[in-house]
């Protein structure tokens, strides 16, 4: 990119502070992603394929997920360490491999309560994670306890309660449309099924009690079905209803469409007029964040003097005021284009010329503070 590429499609939030996915000050045209990790905060273009507040969610559930599973985990290890029925060397082997399926998952929880938040694709995989592990693990154990059992007691043992605990788990925590959702139930489902069906397959002493008795696999299969139905049913509420609550959200004569940034004092947000139907960007400041009266009147002061700046260069401000509970808000103009992050990612960082050409109409506003436009300008 030459010195001369017009600005038009680059965006920044200005009086960033570290930490912040956006900070307050005048923006620039154009509009992308505001990723957590960056220091100066970006505006997601409409066509993203997971909304900034879905993502953040899935991260957040993934890893309740991932701290509830693995303590449970960690207890019933501890349970089978101190219970002397688990001492022989099969079991031994066994709890090496739950601790390590314990280790596993605290590890991925841990990752998940890091600030940067991960793109889509690296959640998904930590969500197969998850859940595929303990699901091996299950899998391991069932089949050893089915043998076992059936030869010393000539019964096929009921294994599928830790699959319909992981399953409920699933649905309870992990955001999704109910079409996927039923498929990974369902795949959750077949797991004690053809388990047992391998067993039958491979196992004398499995198959001549299955011969004798097959009803446990018709009843748990019909328990595995009936989970399946109400775990996507569950899943195609809760979806439903945050969507409903999220459409619900409105301000003014704005419609809050989606969250496409948050940081330490507020959010920026998606919006539409409702008579206009025009995208707008719409910035909340909520008085809690602030916390102080004293940097919600700044605020205010900045936005004023940002509306009388005319440059093709600046987001123009339609609108601001505060609302009924004291959030004090403004409304820009959205406009999708490549970030800055983005820009710096793909041709390194700026020249000195070029990042000044970039800021030197909104450095007037920040004179007080130089130190705090070098961070900003050098990314």
């Amino acid at each position: 990119m030459s010195d001369n590429t017009p600005l038009s499609h680059i965006d920044a939030t200005l009086d960033a502070r570290p930490g912040d996915s956006f900070a307050s000050g005048s923006i620039s045209r154009g509009a992308s992603t505001a990723h957590p990790c960056a220091q100066v905060a970006l505006i997601e273009g409409s066509g993203a394929a997971l909304n900034e507040e879905t993502r953040c969610l899935l991260q957040s559930r993934l890893r309740i997920a991932a701290s509830v599973i693995g303590g449970g985990f960690a207890v019933f290890l501890l349970y089978r360490l101190l219970n002397p029925r688990f001492n022989d060397p099969v079991d031994r082997h066994l709890n090496l491999v739950q601790l390590g399926v314990t280790v596993l998952l605290g590890v991925l929880s841990g990752l998940l309560f890091r600030r940067c938040q991960p793109s889509l694709t690296v959640l998904r995989i930590k969500e197969t994670l998850i859940f595929i592990v303990p699901a091996a693990f299950f899998a391991l154990i069932n089949a050893v306890e089915i043998h076992r059992t059936a030869f010393l007691h000539n019964v096929i043992p009921n294994v599928i309660a830790p699959w319909l605990l992981l399953m409920f788990v699933y649905t309870m925590y992990i955001p999704n449309r109910w079409r996927r959702a039923a498929v990974v139930l369902a795949a959750m489902a077949l797991g004690p099924v053809l388990l047992v069906g391998a067993m039958w397959w491979v196992d004398d002493t499995t198959r001549s009690v299955l011969n004798a008795n097959p009803s446990p696999i018709i009843e748990w299969s019909l328990l595995l079905g009936i989970a399946v139905a109400v775990g996507a049913i569950g899943t195609h509420t809760m979806g439903r209803l945050r969507r409903q609550v999220f459409e619900a959200r409105q301000l003014g004569q704005y419609k809050l469409r989606k969250l496409i940034g948050a940081g330490g004092m507020g959010e920026v947000h998606l919006a539409e007029h409702r008579l206009m139907k025009r995208p707008v960007a719409i910035k909340l400041i909520r008085p809690e964040k602030a916390g102080d009266p004293k940097v919600l009147a700044r605020f205010e002061r900045e936005v004023r003097a940002t509306v009388k700046l005319s440059h093709w260069n600046t987001i123009e401000i339609f609108d601001y005021g505060r609302s009924d509970d004291g959030t004090f808000y403004y409304v820009m103009e959205f406009l999708p284009g490549m970030s800055l992050a983005d820009l710096v990612k793909k041709h390194g960082p700026l020249p000195p010329a070029r990042a000044s050409s970039t800021y030197s109409v909104k450095c007037v506003m920040r004179l007080r503070r130089p130190i705090r436009w070098a961070w900003c300008i050098v990314i």
